[in-house]
């Protein structure tokens, strides 16, 4: 041939997908016909499903302050259904949530580039967005934050009298009179927590989704991850 040609080989790459699961306590919470560990179910078989569909391996990890729930990665259909009953029975020993848990757990032992799914309400969590361990996974793995939230951690409900509010992981309680002044001030704190959020996982590049509970859920995850391919 008058000109060199150059054949080009592609290494194949067997993908993992690993899904973060929050079982803590206050993904029982709802005021909608569907919690958040609800929603966290349906989330889960989407995703589980899709990554099945592209010949990758799945795995679980269901977490509070602790490891709860562990499924190693595999291939197959019945590896997600597997997931699924895993969820669906997880009868968690503790109510309270701490992902510097499950980060360090997988920092410890996923030995290939994962794609991480972390669905959560990610209440209180600010000191983990801002940690070592985070910052060491997202280097080596794809972190996916997926925040689960409720109408209710938006703003209260136009009404007169009080609201008695329980701290669903640390049983504590307080009585919440329902004035304009209260309900605007409850609002804004609310506005200004989720921003601070927001602002901590683009710090990290990391791309993120927020689904409510009692709202459709698939064209956000569709889109997303339409629009994630794009920019990339």
């Amino acid at each position: 041939m008058p000109q060199p040609y150059i054949k080009k080989a592609y290494e194949e790459k067997e993908m993992n997908a690993v899904i973060l699961a929050d079982l803590s306590r206050s993904m029982e919470f709802a005021t909608a016909d569907q919690s958040k560990r609800q929603l966290l179910l349906e989330v889960t078989a989407t995703l589980a499903f899709s990554a099945i569909n592209d010949d990758m391996k799945v795995g679980l990890l269901g977490f509070t302050d602790d490891i709860e729930v562990e499924l190693a990665s595999k291939k197959g259909l019945a590896q997600v259904w597997k997931i699924l009953e895993a969820l669906w029975h997880a009868r968690p020993r503790s109510h309270r949530t701490n992902l510097l848990r499950p980060l360090d757990y997988l920092q410890a032992r996923l030995q290939t580039a994962s794609l991480l799914f972390c669905i959560s309400d990610f209440i209180a969590q600010e000191a983990v967005l801002n940690s070592h361990s985070l910052q060491k996974l997202t280097r080596k793995h794809d972190f996916i934050p997926v925040i689960l939230d409720d109408e209710l951690e938006e703003a209260l409900p136009q009404a007169r009298g009080y609201l008695r509010l329980s701290d669903a992981e640390r049983a504590g309680e307080m009585l919440f009179r329902l004035s304009d002044r209260n309900r605007q001030q409850y609002q804004s704190l609310l506005r200004e927590r989720k921003i601070a959020l927001q602002r901590s996982l683009y710090r990290l590049n990391l791309d993120h989704l927020f689904l409510r509970t009692g709202k459709p859920f698939l064209d956000s995850i569709i889109g997303y991850f339409f629009t994630r391919r794009k920019s990339r």
